[in-house]
Parts: structure tokens; C-alpha cells; sequence
């Protein structure tokens, strides 16, 4: 993630805490720590944001700690959030935007059941570059496993 630098620091955590507070009080994204639960650690973070209230859908993004990707914490978090999305926010559909070089990214949309849409050129902005994506789809009857 771009964020994720040396210099971040407990201010940047409780900026970031805050206005995902805020965020659910107005109902706008619903994020998520993933935690582990014998030790308690971090291991990364899950959300619904950018939710379209006209036409009802949203994306599911994740990020994962280095040290535990490849572990199925991204997929088991996305499957839990996926199922809060379409049973608490009551979405109709789910996106998954994934730059095209990300490949653990992609399989975790894979494992969870989502269908491959494209890629879509100039679709995310990284560390200032409009980068293509891949688009992947959820609806509330696919979820896997």
C-alpha cells in the first residue's frame, strides 16, 4: 500500500482510526482490522468503501501484513466482510479493483468466488500514476466456501 512507509506513526494510525469512525457514522465505507485471535496482532485490514447508494454496490478492498500473506487471512476476511456487505449493508454487488500486477490480490478474489470482468485501463491512481486494473465482481449467491 502507499501508506505503508517508515515514517508512519501512531498519529497517522489514530488520524486513520478516526475517520473510519466517522466513516460509519455517516455510512459511507465500513472498515475492518483483521486480528489475530490468539495473539491479538494486527494482520491487516479489510473494507467496504466507495459504496454507491444509487445504483447499490461497493468495493472490498484488503491488505494483508507481509509476513502473513499467503496464509488465507485475506480470503477468510473477505469472505466474513462480503457476507456483512450483502446481508447487513444489503449491496446488490461487490467490486474487487486490483492493479494487474498484484497477484495475491487477484487470487484472493478468485478464492472468494468473484468473476473476472476486465481490465480496466488508467482505473487506480498509485504513488501518483494512473496504473491499469483488474475488475472483479461479487454478487451475494457466489461467495465461495
Amino acid at each position: 500500500m502507499s501508506w505503508c512507509n517508515a515514517d508512519y506513526s501512531i498519529t497517522d494510525s489514530d488520524t486513520w482510526i478516526a475517520l473510519c469512525q466517522k466513516n460509519w457514522q455517516s455510512g459511507t465505507d465500513r472498515d475492518f482490522g483483521i486480528f489475530d485471535t490468539d495473539s491479538g496482532d494486527l494482520l491487516g485490514c479489510i473494507g467496504i468503501n466507495q459504496i454507491n447508494s444509487v445504483h447499490n454496490f461497493g468495493n472490498l478492498g484488503y491488505w494483508v501484513r507481509a509476513g502473513r500473506v499467503n496464509t488465507g487471512v485475506a480470503t477468510n476476511a473477505a469472505r466474513l466482510a462480503a457476507q456483512f456487505a450483502f446481508q447487513a449493508l444489503h449491496l446488490s454487488r461487490l467490486e474487487i479493483v486490483a492493479r494487474v500486477d498484484n497477484l495475491a490480490s487477484r487470487r484472493v478474489a478468485e478464492k472468494l468466488g468473484c468473476h473476472f470482468e476486465c481490465i480496466a485501463r488508467h482505473r487506480i491512481l498509485f504513488k501518483g500514476s494512473s496504473l491499469d486494473a483488474a475488475l472483479y465482481s461479487l454478487l451475494p449467491n457466489e461467495i465461495a466456501g
